[in-house]
């Protein structure tokens, strides 16, 4: 139930930005909202965008991915959330748009396995990546694309692990960090569907 009121939050969120400008050039809209998905092939395969929902705004000489997601388990006690944000900067406009930017993501787990009020094991992970990425969207349709992108990333995350044994406690914290380079999205294709025509393709 939470999760579907997270989902309609962002939904309503976004159409609320798009909203505040609604100045059309040449009697054709410049601001375009899309909802991101995730997919192994071409035909239109959906699943989640990393991990949850990701929508896409679109103005004239850059564009914007938002990616949210939020879960928790009652049986497993086990809460986490994810935020995060990427700037696209297009190279040039049309049914082929290379494009370049980076991006920032935060997100929280927190775990606990309770025996007792005075037996139980708590872990705490908050992971922070920042990433710049290389990619090209070509547009099927109108209204439907797919981008693929490489990319470089650096994460760090901070894991606080805390351990009570009748009623004694013991913390133990770390910070964890790594670098790599490899294919955006988790090595799969995304898929935008816009709410709106982007572009006008030519079809002679």
């Amino acid at each position: 139930m939470k999760k579907v009121v997270f989902v309609l939050f962002i939904v309503v969120f976004t159409h609320y930005l798009i909203g505040q400008d609604t100045q059309k050039n040449e009697e054709k809209k410049i601001n375009h909202i899309g909802f991101i998905f995730s997919t192994e092939t071409l035909l239109i395969d959906l699943d989640d965008y990393n991990g949850g929902i990701g929508i896409k705004l679109v103005l004239p000489s850059i564009n914007f991915r938002i990616m949210g997601d939020f879960g928790y388990s009652k049986s497993s006690e086990v809460i986490s959330g994810d935020l995060g944000i990427a700037i696209e900067k297009k190279v040039r406009n049309g049914r082929i748009t290379p494009y370049w930017g980076g991006g920032l993501q935060a997100g929280i787990i927190h775990e606990k396995a309770e025996t007792n009020e005075d037996n139980w094991e708590k872990l705490l992970t908050v992971p922070l990546e920042a990433n710049a990425f290389l990619g090209v969207e070509v547009f099927l349709l109108e209204f439907i694309s797919f981008f693929a992108e490489y990319e470089v990333s650096a994460g760090i995350s901070y894991v606080k692990n805390s351990l009570s044994t009748y009623g004694v406690i013991e913390e133990v914290s770390s910070w964890n960090w790594d670098i790599q380079t490899g294919i955006g999205n988790s090595g799969r294709l995304g898929i935008v569907i816009y709410l709106d025509d982007v572009i006008v393709i030519d079809r002679k």
